[in-house]
Order: structure tokens, then sequence, then C-alpha cells
């Protein structure tokens, strides 16, 4: 599954060929696609994804966002180059 937004008002990030969404809330992450690159830590402007060791089936340490402090700014999403995330509204699931 490719990560997505979930929203309808599309922009660009500068330097993205990626659309952004205006509306996002949340990042969701599935962890089986995680490869461990950790450019999304160090992505997160508010410091919401942090490294585990806890492994995934393919064998990669995975990561977790502190949904407290995740503000759904999509820097992640742009980021990951294997479609770890998802943007969605507050409240919703992937």
């Amino acid at each position: 599954m490719m990560g997505k937004f979930t929203e309808s008002f599309p922009v660009m990030l500068k330097g993205s060929k990626r659309k952004v969404e205006t509306m996002a809330k949340k990042a969701i992450a599935d962890v089986s696609l995680c490869k461990a690159c950790r450019l999304c830590v160090g992505a997160c402007p508010k410091g919401a994804i942090e490294p585990l060791s806890e492994l995934n089936k393919k064998g990669y340490e995975i990561i977790r966002i502190d949904e407290e402090k995740c503000v759904g700014c999509g820097m992640c999403y742009t980021m990951c180059p294997d479609y770890v995330f998802t943007i969605v509204k507050e409240g919703e699931g992937a």
C-alpha cells in the first residue's frame, strides 16, 4: 500500500514532486514497509517520530509516531522513500 493523503486540497511542497494536502492532521505509519532509513526522524520538525529497536517482519528496526506531538505537516510522508506514511484527518484511521 502506498502512502497517501486523504484531503482534496493538494498543494506542492517546495522542491517536492509529491502532493501534500492542506487539511491533513496526523501521520500513520505502516511499519511493515519501514526499512529503517530514519529520514523521517530527522525530517520531523516536532520530534514526533522516534526510532525503536523492535523489528518488523523484514528484519528492520521500526519507528513510532507520538500522536500528541504530530501536527500532520507531512514532512515524514515527503521524505520517506518507502511510502510508510499516510496522512489523515485527525480521528480517522488508515
